[in-house]
């Protein structure tokens, strides 16, 4: 369920991508007031009023009802306002407005359909990861579609015979780039990882640092001490995986204040 998700989500993002590339054509003044292309919001108003031609000939009844529908509420004060003028003076391709329409609201309802089956599909997840025992509260961070997603990849904790060996079955090392007497100083990651985990573990990552005081700690420590953000940046998700490899193997929930005894204190000189 988790790698369908992660393809959904890829089919998500190349509609969406997809659909901004054509509101360049059809309104390109648009998301200088609606910032989000991919929000209920935006995708409601395309799908009554797939062009700034369309839009214009609105009236800010039906604009305004269309909103609502879309769950945007009332316009905020100014925003239909500045919506029609925007409309009406745009530099969009008139002469294409017939074919635009048609590849725009095939492109929303692509999304739309998107959206409800990853939702579907995150419902089930959840429950699927609460029936295993499991729950984000028992991680240092995180939620339970992107932990599920590690667990998943990760499979029997039985069969690693270290946290190690665990983090190694991700990839999560950096490459070896060195060219005669050159080494690079700061090398990338591995390509040898799980491609549906390395983007889930990198963001959990920068999650840690910004809300788990533990992690920020860690990071603010190596920063002082001189190391390379990027790189402190994977030595914090090699520790995450350290972490959820030991919460497998024992069934104990994450304790922020606990403090291996053989844990290293970082200093400048190393």
């Amino acid at each position: 369920m988790t790698r369908f998700r992660a393809d959904l989500v890829g089919q998500r993002t190349t509609a969406l991508n997809t659909l901004q590339g054509t509101l360049d054509l059809t309104f390109p003044e648009l998301l200088t007031i609606f910032k989000q292309p991919g929000s209920r919001t935006v995708l409601g108003l395309l799908e009554s009023f797939p062009t700034a031609a369309a839009v214009a000939s609105a009236s800010p009844e039906q604009l305004i009802t269309c909103l609502r529908q879309a769950g945007a509420g009332r316009p905020r004060r100014g925003q239909l306002a500045a919506l029609l003028d925007t409309a009406r003076t745009s530099v969009a391709a008139k002469r294409l407005d017939r074919a635009l329409s048609v590849k725009v609201r095939a492109l929303v309802r692509q999304i739309q359909i998107l959206d409800q089956e990853i939702a579907e599909l995150e419902q089930a997840i959840v429950t699927a990861f609460a029936e295993l025992g499991h729950a984000p509260c028992h991680f240092p961070v995180g939620s339970a579609v992107a932990l599920a997603a590690l667990v998943a990849e990760a499979g029997d904790s039985s069969r690693y015979r270290s946290a190690k060996q665990f983090v190694a079955h991700f990839g999560w090392c950096p490459a070896d780039v060195q060219s005669g007497a050159y080494k690079a100083t700061h090398p990338p990651l591995s390509k040898a990882g799980n491609r549906y985990a390395r983007r889930t573990i990198w963001l959990l990552a920068i999650v840690a640092v910004r809300h788990n005081p533990a992690y920020r700690a860690y990071f603010d420590q190596r920063t002082r001490a001189g190391k390379h953000k990027m790189d402190t940046l994977v030595a914090i998700g090699r520790k995450l995986l350290t972490t959820i490899f030991a919460i497998l193997r024992t069934g104990r929930p994450y304790d922020s204040a606990y403090q291996h005894p053989t844990a290293p204190v970082i200093t400048a000189a190393a």
